[in-house]
C-alpha cells in the first residue's frame, strides 16, 4: 500500500470521511480539536473546505486524493484484503481430526 495524502473536502452538510474513527463525521471545530489534533494522519486543513489526511491507501497513481463524496470514501474503506496463509502438510504422520 501506498501513504497517500487525502484531501477531505466537506459536503453540503459539512461532512467528511474520518479514517481514525472510521465513520463520517463532522468537520467543525470540536471534532478537529477533539480528534484532529492528536491524530498522526492529520496534516492539516483543506484551504478552510475540509481536512488532510495522510494514511496507507491501496488505490495507485498519485501521492494525493480528492474525496469529495465521504460515504463513498466510508464504502471504499470498509474492502478490506485478507490474506490467508498456505499450509502444507508434509508430515506423513498427521492426520486430520474426524469430528462427526
Amino acid at each position: 500500500m501506498t501513504m497517500i495524502n487525502h484531501i477531505n473536502m466537506a459536503n453540503e452538510d459539512n461532512e467528511i470521511y474520518c479514517c481514525l474513527r472510521n465513520k463520517v463525521v463532522r468537520a467543525d471545530a470540536e471534532h478537529t480539536q477533539k480528534f484532529c489534533s492528536r491524530c498522526k494522519m492529520y496534516q492539516g486543513n483543506a484551504q478552510g473546505g475540509g481536512i488532510e489526511c495522510r494514511w496507507e491507501d491501496s488505490r495507485i497513481g498519485s501521492d494525493w486524493l480528492v474525496i469529495t463524496d465521504p460515504f463513498e470514501e466510508w464504502v471504499f474503506n470498509q474492502k478490506k484484503k485478507v490474506s490467508l496463509p498456505i499450509i502444507a502438510i508434509t508430515d506423513p504422520g498427521f492426520h486430520f481430526l474426524d469430528v462427526n
